[in-house]
């Protein structure tokens, strides 16, 4: 855009016309420009002007602001009520001898969880569907375990199936394959 055919300041008209796409989002440029009387070009010059941008942004984050704080004074409003709901509840019961171990302890689990202790989340499993592979991620011990039970699994059945081959990965994830008996 030319130099020329950029607005210098903001004035209170350029308020009104932000306002009015504010409050008319889905207005299109003809609608803008016949609402003040004005040319469709005229309108498509203000609004692409810096100063205007400028005007614009300011006015979004103001906004966002506004409903972020909003939101979050609600959310810990809301957060603070249920604790001290819940405190009560389990102070009272305790006082009272009829609280049982499992309330105790899931309040107990949802109180460290909320801090950042107790247990991790589960291993995580990603399906590609794209291929006809599945990669699992486990620890050394639930792949230890489930070896054994394979294991066990195996001694159990009269005979492993010959098309049925045993592979497992070494530490590096190479395929390490078992020698085949014949």
């Amino acid at each position: 855009m030319a130099q020329s055919d950029q607005i210098k300041a903001v004035r209170p008209w350029h308020e009104t016309l932000l306002e009015f796409i504010i409050a008319n989002p889905r207005a299109s440029g003809p609608e803008t420009a016949m609402a003040f009387n004005v040319s469709e070009s005229w309108i498509s010059i203000v609004k692409n002007s810096d100063a205007f941008q400028e005007l614009w942004a300011s006015r979004r984050s103001e906004h966002f602001s506004r409903v972020s704080a909003t939101l979050t004074e609600k959310v810990g409003a809301l957060a603070e009520i249920t604790i001290d709901g819940l405190t009560d509840q389990v102070e009272r019961e305790i006082r009272t001898g009829t609280v049982s171990i499992q309330t105790l302890t899931e309040v107990g689990n949802m109180a460290l969880k909320s801090l950042g202790f107790g247990a991790k989340a589960s291993p995580s499993v990603q399906v590609n569907a794209y291929s006809n592979s599945t990669n699992v991620f486990i620890d050394k011990e639930t792949l230890a375990r489930a070896r054994e039970a394979r294991a066990r699994m195996q001694e159990m059945l009269p005979h492993s199936s010959p098309s049925m081959r045993e592979v497992e990965y070494n530490e590096a994830n190479e395929r390490v394959e078992e020698p085949t008996e014949k």
